[in-house]
């Protein structure tokens, strides 16, 4: 089994509907945080002077708005970038993750999930890989006790078997009441 790291991420957009409903939200954000200060600073400007008339207030925000604009202009393609990359460390993950269920479903699971090593939720591969296992081990079974009674072979596909309550029960048979063990009792 191959448990090799995988490769650098060179897609910005691994989950478009997550991670564009993120970037909407930031953009929000930052386009009210830009409206309250624009807003602040035209409202100090009046009470500051307020011989001063509303339209020369809002022309002298203006002025002081070209110092800090380009800055914040320049911030912003970079805040985006950074914001991908950072919801690529979640999404990422979900999308591989949903991707070898999938597989796994479809019974062509080859090898076990990683995640890269600055992904979030690494700790799910290691509960999925064993979910994994034992399922394969469970259908190993089930395809040699099939083999056994009547030479009939696994479905290819998890998906196309309408009787998985069936699959299951003859994967792991009940123990009837019978057998269990039961504790003695005794008298002090």
């Amino acid at each position: 089994m191959s448990t090799e790291t995988p490769s650098p991420r060179h897609t910005y957009f691994v989950d478009a509907q997550v991670q564009s409903a993120l970037l909407i939200r930031a953009s929000i954000y930052g386009l009210s945080l830009t409206f309250y200060f624009a807003i602040t600073l035209i409202c100090t400007q009046w009470m500051d002077q307020p011989d001063r008339s509303f339209f020369d207030s809002l022309t002298g925000s203006i002025e002081d708005v070209t110092y800090w604009l380009p800055g914040f202009l320049l911030l912003v393609p970079v805040a985006a970038h950074d914001l991908l990359k950072m919801t690529n460390q979640f999404a990422g993950p979900i999308t591989r993750l949903r991707r070898e269920m999938k597989l796994l479903i479809e019974n062509k699971s080859e090898r076990p999930l990683n995640f890269r090593e600055d992904d979030y939720w690494v700790e799910l591969t290691t509960s999925y890989n064993q979910i994994r296992g034992e399922l394969l081990q469970l259908l190993r079974q089930l395809h040699d006790m099939t083999v056994e009674q009547d030479d009939a072979k696994l479905p290819p596909s998890l998906l196309d078997n309408d009787d998985l309550e069936d699959t299951v029960r003859l994967a792991s048979p009940p123990i009837p009441d019978a057998e269990l063990p039961v504790a003695e009792v005794t008298a002090v």
